[in-house]
């Protein structure tokens, strides 16, 4: 390889980040140490003259503990030798902007006790989850004791740098508290590991040539190098690592020496002030566009956008705040429960992108169970009431719902459409009606996104509807409630506590236009995790009224067409659908029942306890059941993402002039799923 010989080194800071989600299983993680971590760790720790920067999440490290102590012990030694430096950040990876202050200067100095006790250091740098940058960080990054952070150059250049000057760190601050800023070059993560090793150090060595004595910095996810699809034939099985790190360590010693950051920090002189807009890595600022936005040059994208694309993510978000008010309330409040409270704020469940995000059921049932489970302990250390019914625009989006809360249960209603969008086990977290809908992504199949789904929402069918219609997505719907608000009063008993919705809406049904008042009423027993729904329907009118209503109910799981799906039985007609992906009808039934596989593994450690839901009517139905699909752009291919079984059940009725008719529903969350 040929380069011009330069009078002072590029110093190059190669930076790795590694982290997995608390709900990943240990097989997922496994399999990632050893495609990724373990073999690319080791081969760095062979060339002592490569000296890099690595972060890793705290529940990773905790992890790794437990899993892999080896190679902890590894780390370990490359820290002595001063051939690593460890950057601190979040403890359970949150993305910083979206949890409170008090959060965010819990998370940033519980990594960096960790660390130190880990490895007896005190980190200088901080990693930032997704690279989310608001300008008020600095305060926050300053104040937890971090000189310097790292942020990549979109930010710089959206303000009016020039890609030329952005080799060395860079100077903000907020309220007077100082941070440095190492820009991260986007050439440099789109060039690693995808290009030819020479072609990779004959680039470096141009760099040096034309910025000499400066600093240039890669950084990027540690997974890349071997677990993310596709890699790990090229940088192992190829041999593309060892050839580029021994290349690499041939040129330490002279033009291209490899640095920490905290050794760049020394070395090379800030250029100067630098105010950041709101910022993270393009990627991720483009997809928190609507597709159809995405190619339009003026929009910049917002990373907190995702709470307004997706009304499931803005759930979490506002539970996620609502635990951690009760846990803050506390005067001290214990380490495990700080680190429960903090699970919830993990970042991977509150954005959509490469690795499925939101979508994917395991990371945001696991988020919204971990803020549950921290909201009910901190409220049970601190003796306050877990019982009571509060009027309020939880979510903050400008309609007011009603939060109700028993002892065991918690439960999320909305007026308009008289629905539920969260029903709780506060002892476990689980929510059965914690799904996500099929909303527009660029990739997906099809011009429009199907039909949102709301958790017991009325539809008026037509006359005759039939499996078919549902087996075409024809369902023929006359009229749905969904955005009609209904009139709410609310009651409580010495063991329950309940909302009640009333309305009278006209219909369009085929012999003209009708009226009908229907009365939902949800109950919410004390001692169990049992919902009840009464619904009444009156005919005001002085004829008769016919119709074939229905009620839909997603219910959620964590299963996969890849996975192991709940199992839905129905023991009156000896029905047990062990796929939950067909679409099917079961017809006069009163008992029916969602839930792990009988017989199926324990969990396993750490992992959310799934819990059963048991169904009763009290008058035999007809139930329609289908899958929810969210198929979306998952590494790189389009995947189906199994989201809930969907019910639809369906009763033809006659109501005589001025009559009304009946039907109850009862809901128990927590059956045993080897007793139907």
């Amino acid at each position: 390889m040929e380069s011009q010989a330069v009078s002072r080194p590029l110093h190059f800071a190669f930076v790795l980040h590694a982290h997995q989600p608390v709900a990943n299983p240990d097989a997922v993680v496994r399999q990632v140490i050893l495609t990724a971590y373990r073999p690319v760790l080791t081969e760095l720790a062979a060339r002592p003259a490569l000296r890099f920067t690595l972060h890793l999440s705290g529940s990773l490290l905790d992890r790794l503990e437990r899993l892999d102590p080896e190679l902890v012990e590894l780390i370990g030694t490359m820290v002595e030798r001063g051939q690593v430096e460890l950057l601190g950040g979040a403890y359970h990876e949150a993305l910083l902007p979206l949890i409170p202050a008090v959060d965010r200067h819990g998370q940033l100095t519980a990594l960096r006790t960790r660390l130190h006790k880990a490895f007896g250091v005190s980190p200088r740098g901080a990693w930032l989850a997704e690279r989310f940058w608001e300008p008020a960080l600095a305060h926050d990054l300053a104040e937890a004791g971090y000189q310097y952070t790292l942020l990549d150059e979109h930010g710089f250049l959206q303000v009016g740098f020039s890609e030329d000057r952005l080799d060395r760190p860079w100077l903000t601050e907020d309220q007077g508290s100082p941070l440095g800023i190492f820009p991260i070059s986007k050439g440099l993560r789109y060039l690693l590991p995808y290009a030819e090793p020479e072609q990779a150090l004959q680039i470096l060595h141009n760099r040096a040539v034309t910025h000499p004595g400066s600093v240039w910095v890669f950084a990027d996810d540690l997974e890349k190098f071997g677990a993310w699809p596709g890699t790990w034939p090229r940088v192992h099985e190829q041999g593309w690592l060892r050839g580029f790190l021994d290349q690499a360590s041939e040129a330490a010693t002279g033009p291209l020496p490899w640095v920490t950051l905290a050794e760049a920090w020394e070395a090379v002189s800030p250029g100067g002030l630098a105010y950041l807009p709101t910022t993270s890595y393009p990627e991720i600022m483009r997809w928190s566009l609507p597709p159809a936005l995405r190619r339009d040059q003026t929009r910049a994208g917002f990373p907190r956008h995702f709470l307004v694309r997706y009304p499931e993510v803005n759930l979490i978000h506002k539970r996620m705040l609502a635990a951690s008010q009760a846990v803050h309330d506390l005067p001290h409040p214990p380490p495990d429960l700080l680190h429960q409270l903090w699970i919830s704020q993990t970042a991977c469940p509150y954005w959509y992108g490469w690795f499925g995000g939101a979508y994917l059921p395991g990371l945001r049932l696991h988020a919204k169970a971990a803020a549950t489970r921290a909201e009910t302990l901190a409220l049970k250390k601190a003796r306050r009431p877990l019982r009571s019914i509060t009027h309020t625009d939880f979510d903050l989006d400008g309609q007011e719902e009603v939060v109700v809360s028993t002892l065991t249960q918690w439960v999320l209603a909305r007026p308009v459409g008289a629905t539920l969008s969260a029903w709780e086990d506060r002892q476990t977290g689980f929510d059965p009606l914690a799904i996500m809908n099929p909303w527009p992504e660029e990739g997906a199949p099809g011009d429009a996104p199907a039909e949102t789904v709301l958790p017991f929402e009325d539809l008026i069918l037509a006359p005759g509807a039939t499996l078919d219609h549902l087996l075409h997505r024809q369902m023929p719907v006359l009229a749905t409630l969904r955005h009609r608000r209904f009139a709410t009063e609310t009651f409580e008993d010495p063991h329950a506590l309940g909302v009640r919705f009333a309305l009278r809406a006209p219909l369009p049904l085929p012999d003209g236009d009708r009226h009908l008042e229907l009365t939902k009423t949800f109950r919410l027993d004390d001692q169990q995790c049992r919902l009840t729904l009464d619904l009444e329907l009156v005919n005001p009118e002085p004829r008769p009224l016919e119709l074939s209503y229905g009620l839909r109910l997603p219910l959620a799981s964590l299963a996969s067409p890849n996975g192991h799906p709940f199992a839905l039985t129905v023991p009156e007609v000896g029905l047990t659908d062990l796929d939950g992906l067909s679409v099917g009808e079961v017809c006069g039934i009163s008992t029916l029942r969602w839930g792990p596989r009988p017989g199926g593994p324990p969990p396993e450690r750490g992992a959310l306890a799934l819990a059963g839901t048991r169904l009763t009517i009290d008058r035999p139905v007809t139930v329609w059941y289908s899958p929810l699909l969210t198929e979306i752009m998952l590494e790189g291919k389009a995947t189906p993402i199994f989201q809930a079984l969907v019910l639809v059940f369906l009763v033809q009725l006659r109501i005589d002039r001025e009559g009304r008719a009946g039907l109850r529903f009862t809901f128990t969350l927590g059956e045993d799923p080897d007793h139907g």
